[in-house]
């Protein structure tokens, strides 16, 4: 399908039909994460990025013979990566959904950084805050 963007970083132009549309985005949202709720013009799903659940809602509006998409990312944290990289690798899964050799990217950030920033945890849990707590006390 063929996607443009839109206003703002999180509305894109999809040229089909709302219906069209509605069917493409969730199959696309299901192949990254899954989708909760499909009502017409309304998408509410998930994703993840590594560990991170990211929620969003899809928001769908019929113009002609295009349909305007609006997305909102959101999880618990203050950092917007999650969100913008869910958002991202939705749009190609979208982008690519006549390739049925497409295969998206369902964790948005690689094993080994992944397993880094796991590392790079336990590394201060278990030398910083011991050291903090002895200097402290």
């Amino acid at each position: 399908m063929k996607i443009t963007a839109g206003a703002t970083d999180s509305q894109f132009v999809l040229h089909a039909t709302l219906n069209e549309a509605q069917q493409v985005v969730a199959n696309s949202l299901s192949r990254l994460g899954g989708v909760k709720s499909s009502t017409p013009g309304k998408i509410k799903g998930w994703g993840k990025y590594g560990l991170n659940k990211v929620s969003m809602d899809i928001s769908l509006f019929e113009q002609g013979s295009e349909t305007l998409m609006t997305v909102n990312a959101k999880n618990g944290s203050v950092y917007s990566g999650p969100n913008k990289s869910l958002i991202t690798r939705l749009v190609d899964a979208i982008a690519n959904s006549d390739n049925p050799s497409f295969v998206p990217d369902k964790q948005g950030i690689g094993t080994v950084p992944l397993i880094a920033s796991l590392f790079g945890l336990t590394l201060i849990l278990i030398i910083v805050i011991p050291f903090l707590v002895n200097y402290l006390l």
